[in-house]
């Protein structure tokens, strides 16, 4: 009887319970801009570094990749221990754009000290975004936020040349960052 009886027990074991129907597929949400993006950011109840910058008082003009790294705190001539770079010619990130040797991607670093928030900066050339990620002071969790620069060339008929995106021109100089 143990021989007729175990064999049943482990089939009825294998028929597990059905999957549950596959949730269907939607298109991304579309990244809001100016005054809305500006409302939705300062909504956050997870406070950080960013938040801090463009929610309390008036956002400081950011013109480019220069003034967004001093106004987060990650410029600095010493290469102290907590504040670093690194150059990478390779991205898994959102560069739309070729990163190569020729064209690395940076990453300003600074880790937590004395209650500051880890912040990590990222750019590439060619690209009018930079990556950012802070550690959340509510809760720890890293936060991630996507800054778009708006370069004057963008509003002129012939759009944007590699020239404007590659050089200094696209580096520093934009119209806004939202």
């Amino acid at each position: 009887m143990l021989r007729v009886l175990l064999p049943v027990l482990l089939l009825c074991g294998c028929a597990g319970e059905q999957a549950p129907p596959a949730q269907p597929v939607s298109e991304p949400e579309a990244l809001l801009t100016g005054p809305a993006q500006f409302e939705r950011l300062c909504a956050r109840v997870n406070r950080d570094i960013v938040t801090d910058l463009f929610c309390e008082g008036s956002p400081p003009p950011i013109g480019g990749i220069v003034e967004l790294r001093e106004a987060l705190g990650l410029n600095g001539e010493v290469n102290l221990l907590d504040r670093g770079f690194v150059l990478t010619g390779h991205s898994s990130s959102l560069t739309r754009r070729s990163v190569s040797a020729l064209n690395p991607r940076i990453i300003f670093v600074e880790r937590s000290n004395d209650n500051r928030d880890v912040a990590a900066l990222a750019f590439a050339r060619g690209d009018t975004f930079s990556e950012i990620v802070v550690r959340g002071r509510r809760d720890g969790e890293l936060q991630f936020y996507l800054v778009r620069f708006h370069l004057p060339c963008e509003q002129s008929e012939r759009g944007c040349t590699p020239g404007d995106l590659l050089t200094d021109a696209g580096a520093g100089v934009s119209t806004a960052a939202r």
